[in-house]
């Protein structure tokens, strides 16, 4: 089971997020957040630390689980890492800045322009609703890489 640690990470004082250009794994050269793999012993929110210290640096000291998101890929097999279920977190206060890393390379954008067009096209759906801080579930099945077969986005009250 992998986490999405985090998708959209709002910075208080000036009205922006940031979101990471990918340079490897999944989701090259797309607009994605920190994520990674929930290790074994390991809660979400640990696994949410680690993953954005040794990605980006930085330490995410104020955060809260937003949502949790499915992903169905029916071009690849069931088993492949395509196929997830991801945790998104909001962070709200960090302890130092993202910064530059092999795989990694944090944007920051205006919450008005956020280019969703060079993000996994799921992101529309929900993203939106990180930077609102409205908690949300989802699952999003892709017929292929870039094509979305079927959306589902539930609101949690």
């Amino acid at each position: 089971m992998l986490s999405a640690i985090p998708n959209i990470r709002p910075t208080p004082t000036d009205g922006a997020v940031t979101s990471n250009i990918t340079a490897t794994n999944l989701g090259v050269n797309l607009y994605a957040g920190i994520g990674g793999k929930v290790e074994r012993g390991e809660t979400p929110e640990q696994a949410l630390v680690r993953e954005f210290v040794e990605e980006v640096g930085g330490k995410p000291v104020e955060f809260s689980k937003i949502g949790q998101v499915g992903f169905v890929f029916l071009h690849k097999k069931p088993e492949s890492k395509w196929n997830m279920i991801v945790d998104v977190f909001r962070i709200t206060k960090l302890d130092g800045m993202p910064r530059k890393s092999e795989a990694i390379e944090p944007m920051w954008f205006d919450i008005e322009n956020i280019p969703y067009n060079y993000m996994w096209p799921d992101n529309f759906y929900w993203a939106h609703l990180v930077i609102k801080n409205i908690q949300f579930v989802g699952e999003f099945v892709y017929k292929d890489a870039d094509s979305l077969e079927q959306i589902y986005v539930k609101i949690l009250e």
